[in-house]
């Protein structure tokens, strides 16, 4: 039957297979993500600690030649100290000088602890350390001839021995420096400490810590180039990582902004004007949507059985009373002409006291069903109440009611050919009403008035109203 209700069909919400929904998925990015971060990160504390190990090493070198430096200038200053306590001993004859002198090779020893220093700092087998340890070596045979004249010159003015430091008492004299006399002695500690030879040995110290002071100064040199190769490329290391942490940054805001936030912000748009979600982003956005789109579905389909069940009788599937009530202010905004049939089953409830209300039912979905099959397509077929039914026939005026006339006897002819099987007898009664321009009130009213004359005069037939003289038809 036309317009019946369908059977409902349950439809379950199937959850969706995420295997079978193409897309990158979004813990996968993550764990990328998670793995390129923590490599970069790693690099980027790499590249930092070897940058300062290299800055260090650098720092360190730089120091190393300062100390290296003071090394070799407390060499110098320690042997011209000595060489200056020894020639002031020898012209002033000042015990002072001499224990002075005494006291630097004996207790300070300067000139040691600066060849130490340059051993820690450029190692010990360095060029510079090897030059400034000549260098001492210089400086030691100079001191044993400024102690061999200091001893000469002691004699020389006959100091007694308490008084005469114990490193120049302990030098011993060659007889030929004792046997000699006062004058010759004297002029011996002179040339002894300003002579030739004495200048000469001072300046192979001063060329020896030279020549170290430039040793030192290159291996600090060759050092610092080295470290700054070193840290130039650390630094182009960290430099690249905080590249690579930038693009991984940006390459992250990219997909975020591709798989999650534009698919999101399409989800609310579509979401807001009510309609399915558009598959797209990331394999679990395509899930949500997947999913949505199904409640969606169900929804409609609920809606539309709810808005069909809300509308149309439960038992013949026409239209209902509620429904008859909407169409009719839609039709009144219609330019058309309107013919309302108004259709009545004959002693219906003498049908349904005497056969039941099974067959009273039966009957009623018969006659819905023959009044769709009789009727045009286009019509609009209501079951008003009960026994009664509506049709509204679109587009069609008084000149055309033998068109009406025909369709009822169609109807009743089915109904007789019924009552062959289930009841005696059975038929309808109908009155009809035109309106020349969309539904009216009215329209209502005249059809139920045709429909009394009709009763009136013995069912089984139809009328028109007509306000001043109606006409039973016998259908």
């Amino acid at each position: 039957m036309r317009k019946k209700i369908q059977e409902t069909k349950h439809t379950t919400l199937k959850r969706p297979n995420s295997k079978e929904i193409k897309g990158i998925k979004i813990r996968f990015i993550i764990y990328f993500m998670i793995f390129i971060l923590t490599a970069m990160f790693t690099l980027t504390v790499l590249s930092i600690s070897n940058v300062k190990h290299h800055y260090d090493e650098m720092t360190s070198a730089t120091n190393h030649y300062i100390d290296a430096r003071d090394a070799i200038d407390n060499l110098l200053s320690a042997s011209d100290y000595l060489t200056e306590q020894a020639r002031l001993f020898i012209m002033t004859g000042n015990l002072i000088y001499a224990r002075n002198y005494c006291d630097e090779i004996e207790v300070t020893h300067r000139r040691e602890n600066a060849l130490a220093s340059l051993e820690r700092n450029l190692l010990e087998n360095n060029k510079a350390t090897q030059l400034l340890r000549l260098a001492l070596q210089e400086s030691n045979l100079l001191k044993l001839q400024e102690l061999r004249a200091m001893h000469l010159k002691c004699i020389n003015l006959e100091y007694d021995e308490k008084d005469i430091p114990e490193s120049i008492q302990c030098f011993k004299l060659k007889d030929d420096d004792l046997n000699l006399p006062d004058i010759e002695m004297n002029e011996k500690c002179i040339d002894l400490v300003f002579g030739n030879e004495y200048i000469a040995s001072k300046s192979r110290i001063v060329s020896k810590s030279d020549q170290a002071a430039e040793r030192a100064e290159e291996t600090t040199l060759k050092k610092q180039e080295q470290c700054t190769i070193e840290l130039r490329r650390a630094i182009n290391l960290q430099v690249i990582c905080m590249i690579l942490l930038l693009i991984d940054a940006l390459f992250t805001c990219i997909l975020t902004l591709i798989l999650i936030i534009s698919p999101l912000a399409s989800f609310i748009k579509s979401i807001s004007h009510g309609e399915k979600l558009k598959i797209k982003g990331s394999s679990e956005c395509r899930v949500l949507a997947s999913t949505y789109n199904q409640i969606y579905d169900l929804n409609v389909e609920n809606q539309n059985e709810l808005n069909y069940k809300a509308e149309h009788d439960a038992l013949t599937g026409l239209l209902n009373r509620s429904a008859f009530d909407t169409l009719t202010e839609y039709l009144e905004k219609l330019p058309n002409p309107i013919a309302l049939v108004m259709i009545d089953i004959d002693h219906f409830k003498n049908i349904n006291d005497t056969y039941g209300h099974k067959t009273g039912d039966e009957i009623i979905q018969f006659v819905a069903h023959e009044l769709t099959e009789c009727f045009r397509n286009k019509d609009y077929f209501i079951r008003f109440g009960g026994d009664e039914f509506i049709v509204i026939m679109i587009n069609l005026n008084s000149k055309n009611d033998e068109l009406i006339v025909q369709k009822t006897k169609q109807v009743n002819e089915a109904l007789k050919n019924y009552c062959t099987n289930k009841i005696d007898t059975l038929s309808v009664s109908c009155g009809v009403a035109f309106s020349i321009e969309g539904y009216n009130q009215n329209l209502f009213t005249q059809a139920d008035k045709a429909l009394y004359f009709v009763k009136e005069h013995g069912r089984h037939g139809i009328a028109f109203y007509d306000d001043k003289k109606m006409k039973y038809i016998k259908c």
